[in-house]
């Protein structure tokens, strides 16, 4: 039997109040003993016009859109090790989402994607 030592969940929408299908992924992981990432892939463009009104760089605007939902995923990392879970959390801009997965997969050595 294959053993599972890190699971990558992918949170589609780190956003909505409740997250059951990472809920259950977190369970999983926690039956088979396995290490989780939860990552995010932010796919939405930076649109040029939004610099001018917001006197702020592009890069900026990434930075906060990147720290906000990192900030959203480090709740439900609370949440896995208050499960005994070892968790970590990324976001990643990259696009489209499900190649980006694959890539954080490849990267972080996942042995399941749950997505």
């Amino acid at each position: 039997m294959t053993t599972f030592r890190k699971i990558l969940i992918a949170v589609k929408n780190p956003d909505a109040r409740r997250q059951p299908g990472v809920e259950k992924a977190l369970h999983i992981a926690k039956t088979l003993g396995a290490s989780v990432e939860l990552f995010h892939a932010i796919s939405a463009p930076v649109f040029l016009e939004l610099q001018p009104l917001t006197g702020r760089s592009i890069a900026e605007l990434r930075r906060e859109a990147i720290g906000l939902r990192q900030e959203r995923l480090k709740k439900l990392v609370v949440y896995a090790h208050r499960l005994g879970l070892t968790a970590s959390a990324t976001v990643e801009w990259d696009f489209p989402p499900h190649e980006a997965i694959v890539r954080r997969a490849v990267q972080s050595r996942a042995d399941l994607v749950i997505a």
